[in-house]
């Protein structure tokens, strides 16, 4: 796909026709001026240059110098590039806590809550490190594999609470066991665990998955949040809360922290543990931790940008200028003349046009990696609404919006970028992202089939195959979790079904059946009462 990002330069090539017939007519005007002074045959023995290459070889050098440098203003772009660089990462997967004792209000709003506040504060300070998180309460469920991708970790935060588990309780042993899963079974040294609890575990377990956990090379980093008097646990409806949980004799129930046990955990993890009376500075401290570990090298890939293809004009038109000097001084004679200024010609193009292409673009682009999202959306919005950088600043835009956690409109765009665009590679970056706002949205099927398409067109992609996994296996998940739920509405139908055939007597069959009952009481009574029978004395009055 070939785009301008100056297209107003091209504007310009309307004035080549006309400069065209100028120059002709002044080339025959100079032919009339020398027949005045001597014939066409007399020239050519004067002046033999114009019989081999003349003025009509140089008037096409000098439009196609013009033509030429003229596409090279409006700089060309052919094809894409990827900002491919290396960056020292460590691996954290985050084990949240998501219980119903994570509500609790002994930290300001909730423990949850401000385990959240801390979170985004980690995010904020990571130095390109890949993160992943995994939520837990009864069981552990996997939320989000390992990335860079900040703003997705952002939305994932987000979104988590009690409603992402179906099992109460606060199981760490299988928070830790689902955590050490998701590393896979490469192994290296720069992988660590964030365990974000309030520790209300009754599992002896734990203790054995922590040391199984440092066995494997991964450290245990322990946060623990609440505090040792407790707070009530809110109960919520319809996100109103109407009350606080209570046992079964109807006492309200405190959750209390365990910094005790959490602390023998990290310390069996090989890890750091932490009391989190402040969130931020508690998860903050527990990435200054990490300091000391070995941090791997990556392949890291930054916003996209179309090649300039200025050059490939440029250089044609610094030859066809020599040619045409070459010709119009006698072949050569003053070459050296030429290519001095044709050289510092090329110098200055290239100064001019080595920065980025469009400074609106350029300056959406530097927001963008500054985490500035609204400005970035703001520029890339101005820069699309011209033609030729209306591919380039949609896919850009939508990875804004993903940024910013404003899924729909990152779908409609990039959407529109992947259907509408001809460029495999921008095809496979944008199926891949709208995979990612898909399954965010939990439209399984919709990311299952966008990640296929990214992997058809780029084969290799590990994230995209990694991903589309992660989005089968949780598509089995909720197909098996929607033939339970069907089994259960069957078996109650057919409860239902079963009373109604109990069906209660009217009245006309209730009479039937009482005189039905006296006719068989009154045939034992007479059967009870034969002749053989001695007749029993009246009784005095």
């Amino acid at each position: 796909m070939i785009a301008f990002y100056k297209i107003g330069y091209l504007w310009l090539l309307l004035l080549l026709p006309l400069l065209a017939v100028l120059l002709w007519l002044l080339d025959r005007m100079a032919l009339q001026r020398r027949a005045r002074f001597a014939d066409t045959a007399l020239w050519k023995i004067l002046m033999p240059q114009h019989r081999i290459l003349g003025g009509r070889v140089r008037l096409f050098a000098t439009l196609a110098v013009l033509f030429l440098g003229i596409v090279a203003l409006a700089e060309p772009r052919i094809g894409t590039t990827v900002d491919k660089g290396q960056k020292a990462t460590l691996d954290i997967i985050v084990a949240v806590d998501v219980s119903n004792s994570m509500l609790a209000t002994d930290m300001y709003p909730s423990r949850l809550e401000a385990l959240k506040t801390g979170l985004f504060a980690l995010l904020q300070k990571l130095r390109g490190d890949r993160i992943g998180l995994v939520a837990f309460a009864g069981n552990a469920y996997p939320q989000m594999p390992l990335t860079s991708d900040y703003g997705t970790a952002r939305m994932f935060i987000e979104s988590i609470g009690p409603q992402k588990v179906s099992m109460q309780g606060t199981n760490l042993t299988r928070a830790i066991s689902a955590s050490l899963a998701m590393f896979g079974k490469e192994e290296a040294d720069n992988r660590t665990i964030f365990l974000l609890t309030d520790g209300e575990n009754h599992e002896d377990s734990a203790l054995v998955e922590a040391q199984r956990a440092r066995e494997a090379g991964v450290l245990l980093n322990v946060a623990s949040f609440g505090t040792t008097q407790g707070a009530p646990i809110p109960v919520y409806e319809n996100g109103v809360q109407v009350g606080f949980k209570t046992d079964r004799q109807g006492k309200q129930v405190l959750s209390k922290a365990n910094p005790d046990m959490l602390r023998k955990l990290a310390e069996a993890g090989g890890g750091y543990f932490v009391q989190a009376d402040d969130a931020v500075s508690a998860l903050l401290n527990l990435y200054k931790q990490t300091d000391d570990m070995p941090r791997l090298p990556m392949e890291s890939t930054d916003v996209r940008n179309n090649a300039n293809r200025f050059l490939w004009l440029l250089w044609p038109a610094f030859f066809l200028l020599l040619l045409e000097r070459a010709i119009r001084n006698r072949w050569f004679a003053r070459v050296h003349k030429a290519v001095p200024v044709l050289a510092l010609f090329a110098l200055c193009s290239g100064t001019a046009f080595a920065q980025h292409p469009n400074a609106v673009l350029r300056q959406g682009v530097t927001a963008y990696k500054e985490g500035n999202f609204d400005l970035a959306i703001q520029k890339f919005k101005e820069a699309g609404k011209e033609k030729e950088l209306k591919t380039i600043a949609g896919y850009n835009l939508g990875a804004a919006y993903y940024k910013k956690g404003m899924l729909d409109s990152a779908i409609n765009v990039v959407q529109r970028v992947a259907v509408e665009d001809d460029d495999p590679k921008l095809q496979q970056m944008a199926w891949y992202n709208l995979g990612n706002a898909f399954l965010q949205q939990d439209k399984t099927g919709k990311a299952i089939d966008a990640y296929t398409k990214a992997l058809k067109l780029d084969p290799n992609d590990e994230n995209a195959r990694y991903n589309l996994a992660y989005a089968l296996k949780k598509q089995q998940a909720e197909q098996q979790k929607q033939k339970e739920k069907e089994q259960k509405e069957d078996e109650k139908q057919d409860q239902n079904n079963a009373k109604k055939e109990e069906k209660p007597l009217d009245k006309n069959d209730a009479n039937q059946e009482v005189l039905k009952l006296l006719e068989e009481a009154e045939k034992q009574k007479r059967k009870d009462y034969s002749v053989d029978d001695p007749i029993k004395p009246e009784k005095d009055w």
